[in-house]
């Protein structure tokens, strides 16, 4: 009886959805047997308001057909794949982003019921192609481009699902991904309530995180509060696609651009779709194989890009580009690598060759003041924009030449030009030359946006004749050492100069020396390498750097601006020292009273410095410095960029957008002498040709082709950093071009007594290290182990190095005694290469290494010619060069070169 019941309602419900026998849901006292099987809610449900009453009947009848071939139990969140979360890795923001997606539940409020019904109603008989954030995206459950009876059906399969929230996993393994919730736990519970509601109902959800040991990859899973659903993707920095955008704008009317996605890449495969949201608006206007793509713009202005790449393993990765279409009524010019001057209307732009890593349009044009400009300074022209379309292309700081009005200017000597910057305010530009016959006053800046030229009354700058910086070296940490860089030992200077000013002005304001020390568990490496990068990142500032004409202006006039700003801003400066005009030394000015300056040199750590002042005689001086200027913090490099650096500090530089390193794993344990390198580089410096490796204080260079790199460096037992820096080839590369990771691994071998390493700067040639015992007897290329416990474990034919010879000691931990001699020959050029100039190298000895006292010497070299048959361990001639002599047994190395040690 009841298989009869079940045909006859099965028939009634058929020719109701099909139009027939009316638009009301079913009577509940017909078949009540059967229509007791339903849910309370789909009994007898009442019509919406403003929903057709025929149509809502449909629907119903429809939902309860499909409700009772798919009976469910309690409720519980949806398993099917296309409820699954896409989650999204935002590396710009660090942050996951997704939408909620659950199958049937069209209304976004995280429960499948009755009221699903209700969108399908509303937007009945509409076809598509819909908008991805569209509402009528989500109500068309079957995917097939038209909204109809059909598509209730993933509501009745799914009614009564709900999802109360979403669960966080992370790993480092994302292979972890089908681990059950009892072995791998979730980190975070993300309430479902905690999205944000988008215009047509859609639900947003967006997380920041900070990746750390525990984990690089993450998933979601969503949970009705008790069991969980489907996982999402794997996203986060350990295994996604690197999405890498550049914008090119149209110069003027119509408004527009272009957009580049071609320098994105997946460690994992490749990228297979590029979707491009170019106003960042939540619409992603290109969607498909093509990497570049052209859009009109609705008018001039200031706009965010967004793109997100998806690679062959479905994983997806996002990053935000800014970018301004400017007019072209005489104000916005193109410059490139080259360089040039530009005229602007009445500002003019200078340029010098190399400050460019590409075309970029430069526009200038009048300018509404951003805030309140400080007491004590009036205007004299107003306010200007300048602007770059593409601040990444700029190497270092550009020259802008302003006009100024200096009627009812009171003192002509305080001209200045202030910039206004977002995260810092109104901060001083650093004075080139000032013109008083034709009015104009030049500065330099790193920093694009908003500048306004004036003068300070002195009378209303309150304790002109005192400080009134709250500074104290030791209390705020810049009481640090200058660890110099890998390419200029103790020439970091202006790098960490800058670094200081900048984390005082802008930056945490936390303890400075807390990074460059091994205080709180801080690895000396990643100190020294913050030090370094810091450096680099004002390498080019000083290669190219304007102030030599400002040093040698009239000293009290310098000295009287330096009174001015630090006392307006409060704000450190970088004190510039320099012999007869030409910039040498850079320095932390911070104090003055009547009599001078005070100031931190980081090449005298704990000791504050003194520079005598007279406001009328000029300054005094400082060792062997008698010119002296000063640099304001535009000049040193945009915030974002500081910013980076500090992040990617504190993470330990564990992570690379650009370094995908396949081997050494970390905490890898080495039970040789050497580990091989191996990985390659991503995004736009594939095309680099080397990889630096600086491993236990020695330097290697790694050959790249085609974007990979595959070598082998030496380690030495316990603890090793190896540190790897690509796009930093010289000390004149911007920071954000030098690529860093570091990478820790544990050698279990003996200890060495004497490690050897042989480098050299030059591909496609073979230098032989040699190392000569006391008895005459040598280990080299030919002859890799004496009779001792003396051994080449590297031999390097190819180029760069390294070679590397290890004296062991036996037993009794004895070594041979007596003198070993160390010598280098030039054997030859490979692949057809001739010597274009003499070949520079290094050999870095290392006694005890790995020890509680190993001691570190690097000794350089010069080798003009090379002959190939001149081999021989006492060969002589320009192809030869004796590097020092070892005395082991009491630790004396003596350097046998010009400017070892």
């Amino acid at each position: 009886m009841a298989r009869t019941v079940l045909i006859a309602l099965l028939c009634c419900l058929i020719l109701v959805s099909c139009g027939g026998g009316g638009g009301n849901t079913p009577d509940p006292s017909t078949d009540r047997p059967l229509l007791d099987k339903l849910p309370e809610e789909l009994r007898n449900p009442e019509t919406p308001a403003g929903v057709d009453p025929v149509i809502f009947g449909k629907l119903v009848a429809r939902l309860q057909q499909v409700v009772l071939e798919n009976p469910r139990g309690a409720a519980a969140t949806a398993e099917d794949a296309a409820s699954a979360v896409q989650l999204e890795w935002d590396q710009s923001m660090s942050r996951l982003h997704w939408m909620h997606r659950m199958k049937g539940d069209y209304d976004n409020n995280g429960e499948v019921n009755i009221s699903d019904i209700t969108p399908i109603a509303l937007y009945f008989g509409q076809s598509g192609p819909f908008a991805d954030d569209s509402p009528q995206k989500v109500v068309d459950g079957d995917g097939n481009g038209e909204i109809n009876i059909a598509d209730v059906t993933p509501i009745g399969i799914n009614f009564s699902r709900r999802i109360t929230g979403f669960r966080l996993f992370t790993s480092n393994d994302g292979d972890d991904l089908s681990l059950p919730a009892i072995q791998l736990p979730a980190v975070q519970t993300i309430a479902f309530a905690d999205g944000t509601v988008l215009p047509g109902g859609l639900r947003e959800f967006e997380l920041p995180v900070t990746p750390d040991s525990s984990g690089h990859f993450f998933w979601l899973r969503p949970t009705d509060g008790e069991e969980l659903g489907i996982a999402s993707n794997i996203a986060g920095p350990g295994r996604l696609p690197i999405a890498v955008l550049s914008v090119r704008p149209w110069i003027g009317e119509p408004a527009g651009a272009d957009f580049n996605g071609g320098s994105s890449s997946s460690p994992l495969g490749l990228v297979l779709s590029y979707e491009f949201d170019v106003q960042d608006d939540g619409t992603f206007e290109f969607n498909g194989p093509a990497s570049v793509v052209s859009s009109d713009l609705p008018g001039l202005g200031s706009y965010t890009a967004r793109l997100r790449v998806t690679d062959q393993n479905g994983t997806m990765a996002s990053v935000r580009r800014q970018y301004s279409v400017l007019a072209v009524s005489g104000g916005v010019a193109e410059v490139g690598i080259g360089g040039g001057q530009l005229t602007l209307g009445d500002v003019k732009v200078h340029v010098l060759p190399g400050v460019l890593l590409g075309d970029v349009n430069v526009s200038a044009e009048p300018a509404e003041l951003p805030a309140g400009l400080p007491e004590s300074f009036n205007t004299s022209g107003g306010a200007t924009r300048i602007e770059l379309s593409d601040e990444d292309l700029l190497n270092a700081p550009l020259l802008l030449e302003l006009p100024y009005d200096d009627s009812g200017m009171e003192d002509e000597r305080t001209v200045s030009v202030l910039f206004f910057d977002e995260q810092g305010g109104w901060l001083p530009t650093t004075p080139v030359e000032v013109n008083r016959e034709l009015n104009r006053i030049t500065v330099d800046s790193r920093r694009f946006g908003v500048f306004v030229v004036g003068w300070f009354d002195i009378s209303k700058i309150i304790g002109f004749l005192q400080s009134s910086l709250p500074f104290d070296p030791e209390l705020h940490g810049w009481n640090i050492n200058n660890f110099g860089n890998y390419f200029s030992p103790g020439g970091n200077c202006l790098g960490m100069s800058g670094y200081c000013q900048w984390f005082y002005t802008e930056g945490p304001h936390e303890i400075l020396n807390g990074k460059y020390s091994s205080a709180g568990g801080n690895p000396v490496s990643i100190a020294h390498l913050t030090a370094a990068r810091a450096h680099l990142a004002q390498s080019q500032a000083w290669a190219f750097h304007y102030w030599d004409g400002q040093m040698a202006s009239s000293e009290p006039l310098v000295g009287l601006m330096m009174k001015v700003y630090l006392s307006v801003f409060e704000d450190p400066l970088v004190l510039l020292l320099g012999v007869n005009g030409s910039g040498r030394h850079a320095c932390v000015v911070y104090d003055y009273d009547d009599t001078g300056f005070t100031f931190y040199d980081v090449n005298s750590k704990d000791n504050e410095q003194f520079l005598p002042f007279d406001g009328n005689a000029g300054f005094g001086s400082y060792g062997s410095y008698n010119s002296f200027g000063f640099v304001g913090l535009p000049s040193l490099g945009r915030a974002e960029d500081f910013n980076q650096l500090t992040d990617e500090a504190e993470s330990g530089f564990a992570l690379s957008q650009d370094i995908a390193l396949t081997s050494p794993v970390p905490d890898q344990l080495v039970a040789g002498d050497t580990v091989s390198v191996t990985g390659n580089l991503l995004s736009g410096l594939n095309g680099q040709s080397e990889v630096i490796a600086y491993v236990n204080g020695v330097l290697y260079t790694l050959p790249v082709a085609s974007g990979f790199f595959n070598g082998s460096v030496p380690v030495s037992t316990g603890e090793n950093t190896i540190i790897l820096m690509a796009g930093t080839m010289s000390q004149s590369d911007w920071k954000r071009n030098g690529a860093t990771l570091v990478r820790n691994v544990s050698g279990i071998i003996a200890l060495n007594k004497v490690a050897f390493y042989n480098c050299w700067a030059k591909n496609q040639s073979d230098l032989d290290l040699y190392v000569i015992e006391p008895q005459g007897e040598a280990v080299w290329s030919q002859r890799q182990r004496s009779k001792s416990l003396l051994s080449m474990v590297m031999d390097n034919e190819s180029g760069y190095g390294p070679e590397a010879i290890m004296l062991k000691p036996d037993n009794d931990g004895q070594v041979l005694p007596g003198q070993y001699l160390v010598r280098v020959h030039y054997r030859a050029d490979l692949g057809g290469f001739t010597p274009t100039g003499p070949v520079v190298g290094r050999v870095t000895v290392v006694l005890n290494e790995g020890s509680e006292d190993m001691q570190l010497y690097a000794i350089p070299y010069e080798l003009k010619v090379s002959n190939p048959d001149n081999i021989s361990p006492d060969g002589e001639g320009d192809d030869w060069a004796d590097i020092a002599l070892i005395d082991v047994a009491n630790g004396v190395v003596t350097p046998l070169t010009p400017g070892g040690m």
